[in-house]
């Protein structure tokens, strides 16, 4: 990769695609990708990073003091949340998201972490 396309990937704040350049290209001569097929996954690939650094941020930033995934999770503990119905909901809203066209990645972690303060 030469510099120029390196500040013009910074300039656009891909830092995916320039952390995974060499990557991607060895993955389309590999499986021989199209021009399309290869700009879609590096374009899938840079969301699923730019949504995953999100989560990441935007829980950092609620400052919540311990961070549950739904496996581990204190039902017992908690008098209010009913353990079937809060798993039925999240698990209702992720394929809900999955029907409306949103990227699958990010409804299915959005199950896996939901996250509960104690």
């Amino acid at each position: 990769m030469d510099d120029e396309l390196m500040n013009t990937l910074r300039y656009l704040r891909l830092r995916g695609l320039l952390a995974h350049w060499d990557e991607y290209l060895t993955l389309a001569q590999k499986q021989d990708f199209s021009p399309v097929r290869l700009l879609r996954y590096v374009v899938e690939e840079e969301c699923k990073t730019r949504q995953e650094h999100g989560r990441q941020l935007r829980l950092v930033r609620a400052r919540i003091p311990e961070l549950w995934r739904m496996e581990t999770f204190p039902f017992a503990r908690q008098p209010k949340p009913d353990k079937a119905r809060t798993l039925l909901y999240a698990r209702s809203m992720a394929a809900k998201r999955i029907r409306s066209g949103r990227c699958v990645a990010r409804a299915i972690r959005r199950t896996d972490a939901i996250a509960f303060s104690a």
